[in-house]
């Protein structure tokens, strides 16, 4: 899991924002440049803006990983800076999964944990039961990504779902998905991260009139909502999302897209070679949970 946080201060914009974009990027041992993640949000005079990216990504030994950001101007010689102040730009990487051999790779399978009798005998099959599968199932645990998006539109005050690109999905460890790639059904119990990037379009008038909501559902209802302005019109501004929740055998989680305003046509935006723009992805952190609380 790889996440980073920037914060940004301009002084001259565009009457509707100036775009800022955060590269999320990662350099193979072998020298070529992929990208794990770019979300850009809108940026005013005077006006810090924070943008975060998560990615949870397969990382071979001698990968590197690297942070850049860019200021989509439309003004003169703006004073743009990256604001240095403590916890104002995080980066950060946390292994999950570290004997996973690829994205792909079969997970371990996850079997139920008995408590210790402390009077039985232990052998070889109660260590296996008990040590060495549940270490097997942390080494490579189940989870799937979705890195683009199919197109979609919606009108204002209209709820979607955002069918992702089930053709390009990642996944091991028996995640399934609907017909439609809206929603995507866990294999077993246990605690999981869910994250979620999307950046999403706009028509009508510039200004303040669009507010946008990006969404995450576990079976079809709320968990978490999250809400940007989108100033200008056809220029995508991105949402992210991330989450730890419980999920039991045959749960569902899925993305929920809402636009604001009044007679607005909303879309995805249209993904770009090389980059990633969309994502939905999630990996499972505590097999042996049987909820939050225990």
């Amino acid at each position: 899991m790889v996440t980073a946080t920037l914060s940004v201060l301009t002084d001259v914009t565009q009457s509707a924002g100036d775009g800022v974009l955060l590269y999320l990027d990662r350099r193979i041992s072998g020298g070529s440049i992929s990208s794990m993640a770019v979300v850009r949000e809108l940026a005013f005079p005077e006006d810090v803006q924070v943008l975060s990216a998560i990615g949870i990504v397969h990382l071979r030994s001698g990968d590197s990983i690297a942070v850049a950001s860019y200021l989509d101007s439309g003004s003169p010689n703006p004073a743009y800076g990256i604001q240095t102040g403590e916890w104002e730009g995080v980066f950060s990487a946390f292994l999950v999964g570290a004997g996973a051999a690829g994205f792909t790779e079969p997970a371990a399978p996850t079997g139920s944990l008995a408590d210790w009798n402390n009077k039985a005998l232990v052998g070889p099959a109660e260590l296996t039961e008990q040590i060495t599968n549940p270490l097997k199932t942390l080494y490579s645990p189940s989870r799937f990504a979705c890195r683009a998006v199919v197109d979609f539109a919606a009108g204002s005050n209209q709820r979607i779902l955002i069918p992702w690109a089930t053709a390009v999905m990642e996944s091991s460890g028996g995640w399934t998905y609907n017909g439609n790639g809206t929603e995507f059904r866990a294999p077993t119990a246990g605690i999981y991260l869910i994250s979620a990037f999307s950046c999403f379009t706009r028509d009508g008038t510039l200004g303040p009139y669009g507010a946008y909501q990006l969404n995450l559902l576990r079976n079809g209802s709320m968990v978490a909502v999250h809400q940007r302005q989108n100033t200008r019109i056809g220029y995508g501004t991105t949402i992210s999302t991330s989450e730890i929740m419980f999920l039991n055998a045959g749960d569902t989680v899925s993305t929920e897209f809402m636009g604001t305003g009044t007679g607005l046509a909303w879309k995805n935006a249209p993904e770009s070679p090389n980059e990633t723009w969309h994502s939905f992805s999630g990996v499972m952190l505590a097999p042996a949970a049987q909820s939050m609380k225990a």
